[in-house]
């Protein structure tokens, strides 16, 4: 049982050391991805290059107070 809950806390603690970083790469693509809507990209084409749901992309857009598509 040990060495089950000893590999448990090393995924917890790796997963917790790492989230900070995920969260910051995550929020660079959803800024990226703003950044090409404004300059007039399509949204499937958004979508293709950065593997986010063109629903998902209307949805940052219309939180950011973007035009739509």
């Amino acid at each position: 049982m040990t060495n089950l809950a000893d590999t448990l806390a090393a995924s917890r603690a790796n997963y917790e050391r790492t989230l900070a970083e995920h969260e910051r790469a995550r929020a660079d693509l959803q800024a990226a991805a703003l950044d090409a809507w404004r300059a007039g990209m399509r949204p499937a084409t958004i979508a293709d290059h950065t593997g986010l749901t063109t629903s998902y992309l209307r949805k940052l857009a219309r939180d950011a107070e973007l035009p739509a598509a």
